[in-house]
């Protein structure tokens, strides 16, 4: 996976002006995120929905051997699907996705932390394929990575 495939309408959240096919998608969601649980010997915690200014939901699990809390993620109007050890309004923290490799099927896309973490630069290239807002969004919030623009906390 490389960053053309993150790049679509949609990406950093533009809820209102991209259709989004998530919410028929959150029971799968929670299934899989379940089912990482079982495979782990662990629990689901809290389950936080998208919020006025977070454009993913997340899902906590709390594996007890060894010991690690980390968080399933599922963007708000793409099926992105992505592991983060700690959530932050500035800058999530990435996983390892390794634990949850095979839980969740298309449509559902994992993106792997090795592209969450890269570096990002807009470049005018890009323009095309996002829509007018997630251009706007990552033009003022400038972010540093790619997982900032695809999980963040925009308003």
């Amino acid at each position: 996976m490389d960053i053309r495939e993150v790049l679509q309408p949609g990406v950093t959240g533009g809820i209102a002006r991209v259709k989004s096919t998530v919410p028929e998608l959150l029971p799968q969601w929670r299934a899989g995120c379940h089912q990482v649980a079982r495979a782990l010997q662990a629990r689901c915690g809290a389950e936080v929905p998208v919020g006025i200014a977070r454009n993913f939901h997340s899902m906590q699990i709390e594996a007890f051997r060894p010991a690690r809390t980390f968080h399933i993620l599922l963007h708000a109007v793409l099926p992105f699907i992505a592991v983060a050890d700690r959530l932050s309004w500035n800058a999530n923290e990435y996983g390892d996705d390794a634990p949850i490799q095979g839980a969740f099927e298309p449509p559902f896309v994992m993106i792997p932390r090795a592209l969450l973490e890269q570096r990002f630069d807009w470049e005018p290239w890009m323009a095309p394929l996002v829509d007018k807002s997630a251009a706007y969004d990552i033009g003022y919030w400038k972010p540093a990575r790619v997982g900032d623009f695809v999980f963040n906390y925009y308003d």
